[in-house]
């Protein structure tokens, strides 16, 4: 999907639970997201835990080294959207952070990862 200064992708991350252990799946496939010129990446967070998660934000490895330029959560925390200015190639190591209803500790995913590329 195009918006005007770049590209813009979606994708579903649905969170369910297995045994009690939490399990991640991405609409695209789990692969990393690859980026070639500026634009939004937005996940839609789909809550199968009945653990009312909501997303809080994103922690990075590397928060300094231009790959991802900012990231926004929306209001009733189930939209996380990363605007990427593909200002530096590389992958952006970083893990979504959680809040859940039933206690106050906060959940980590594992690492998805973006790379941006030269176009």
């Amino acid at each position: 999907m195009s918006i005007s200064n770049g590209i813009a992708q979606f994708i579903e991350l649905t969170v369910s639970l297995d045994n009690g252990k939490l399990c991640f799946s991405y609409s695209n496939g789990n692969n990393p997201i690859e980026v070639t010129q500026k634009g939004t990446i937005t996940y839609q967070l789909i809550d199968n835990t009945a653990k009312g998660l909501k997303f809080v934000g994103a922690a990075f490895d590397a928060p300094f080294a231009g790959l991802i330029d900012s990231a926004t959560v929306s209001n009733d925390g189930k939209m996380l959207q990363f605007l990427d200015l593909d200002n530096a190639s590389g992958a952006a190591s970083f893990r979504f952070i959680f809040s859940n209803a039933e206690n106050t500790l906060l959940l980590t995913s594992p690492d998805p990862q973006i790379i941006n590329r030269p176009a």
